[in-house]
């Protein structure tokens, strides 16, 4: 998961991203958390594809694939 935060005059914004393993393909969410000055959360947005990773040849992309690219071994 990637995190951001970018803190205003009023408030702050938490910018978040989810990987989702679905349909063959690796998806990337994004979503944001707003708070307030107190640190309060006041509200989310709701989760925005971003982007979708997965093979040509249609061939499920996995969570290994994915560790497997990213140089992970488990």
């Amino acid at each position: 998961m990637c995190e951001f935060k970018a803190v205003m005059i009023y408030d702050t914004v938490e910018l978040k991203t989810v990987n989702k393993f679905e349909n063959v393909r690796m998806v990337t969410y994004s979503y944001a958390i707003h708070r307030d000055r107190k640190g309060n959360e006041t509200h989310r947005t709701e989760p925005e594809p971003l982007s979708s990773l997965g093979w040509d040849n249609g061939t499920p992309f996995t969570e290994k694939d994915y560790n497997n690219l990213q140089g992970y071994r488990r």
